[in-house]
């Protein structure tokens, strides 16, 4: 088998998660997702990220120009701050890294 088709490409120990069943995995929680936010707790919208980094934008641009914040329409329409979503992004990120560290994949 080639070196890009072999199973055992991260270490020899861990061959790591088949990318086929994370792909599963990951569409069927985005499924739940979408079903336990839009039917069962009634909302029209549903998980997401983007509005998020607009704002971790809005607030670097913030702590360089606060009067150019203050008078961009999306960031007074989008305020800047930091809510939930934004420390579930944090978490994605160090949860990311601490499951890449424990099984030894990052490189």
């Amino acid at each position: 088998m080639s070196e890009l088709g072999s199973t055992n490409q991260l270490t020899k120990e861990s061959p790591g998660w088949s990318p086929y069943l994370a792909g599963a995995l990951l569409g069927v929680l985005a499924i739940v997702s979408v079903y336990l936010t839009t039917t069962l707790m009634g909302k029209s919208n549903y998980l997401g990220a983007s509005t998020t980094f607009v704002r971790a934008a809005g607030l670097l641009f913030q702590s360089v120009d606060p009067a150019h914040v203050a008078e961009n329409a999306y960031y007074v329409k989008e305020k800047v701050k930091v809510d939930w979503q934004f420390m579930i992004l944090i978490g994605i990120f160090f949860g990311a890294l601490i499951s890449s560290l424990k099984d030894s994949s990052l490189s």
